[in-house]
């Protein structure tokens, strides 16, 4: 099994955070914080990126596949997802 970073913070109903090519969780981290005074927030590095292993292939598939994997079983879902309001 590959090596995932994956920060968490807070409780309530959970929120994926998932940064951006070449980047790592510490560029959520604070707006993790803030979130997580009402929300149950995981932070998660993609493969070969931050703290996480890299994967062979790196492809969409395989990435999915590990993200999936990551996400705590604390964190259920609703069945067709979520939403959250857009902020004013």
């Amino acid at each position: 099994m590959t090596k995932i970073h994956l920060e968490t913070f807070g409780k309530g109903k959970p929120i994926v955070l998932v940064h951006g090519w070449a980047m790592h969780t510490g560029i959520w981290r604070e707006f993790a914080k803030l979130l997580a005074q009402n929300y149950r927030v995981a932070c998660i590095d993609l493969p070969g990126h931050g703290r996480s292993e890299k994967i062979d292939p790196f492809t969409l598939e395989r990435i999915s596949d590990e993200l999936v994997n990551i996400i705590p079983p604390s964190l259920p879902f609703p069945k067709g997802g979520m939403s959250m309001p857009l902020a004013k």
